[in-house]
């Protein structure tokens, strides 16, 4: 089981993600968004950025944890609108983890035209994963 997967991790860690590992950072903020829902009658966003620090791995967990604790108790301004500290940690990793533009088009684009059925793989499992690779190439405009 991983971090961040069962209710009493879930109050001190959130979702897990590493930049060294094999999850995009675009799925771990999927992962994150529905942590988000999950947890935000239990508990506050301070304690969600929080959790969301203790839950990074490698060189996203050193920047996450070098945000002040100022911004994690009262949010901070981002271009000039305050946000809460959520909103401010996911801003800041999305700066440094995201992929360009160009280059996630470029990847969703290929693993469209690319897309092929491994030998034995179930046909509902096949239609799934084709639809998952034409929406994300969708998403960026291919």
């Amino acid at each position: 089981m991983r971090r961040g997967d069962n209710s009493t991790d879930g109050q001190t860690h959130g979702p897990y993600w590493d930049p060294q590992g094999n999850v995009p950072f675009r799925e771990y903020v999927y992962e994150v968004n529905a942590w988000l829902n999950v947890t935000s009658g239990r508990m506050t966003p301070q304690a969600q950025a929080a959790a969301i620090q203790r839950g990074l791995g490698g060189l996203a967990r050193t920047l996450a944890m070098r945000v002040p604790p100022d911004i994690i108790n009262y949010g901070a301004d981002i271009d000039g609108v305050h946000t809460d500290p959520v909103t401010y940690i996911m801003f800041l990793l999305s700066m440094k983890f995201e992929r360009l533009e160009d280059e996630r088009q470029l990847t969703s684009g290929t693993q469209l035209i690319d897309f092929h059925v491994p030998h034995g793989e179930r046909i509902d499992v096949t239609v799934t994963r084709f639809e998952m690779a034409r929406l994300e190439a969708q998403s960026v405009g291919f």
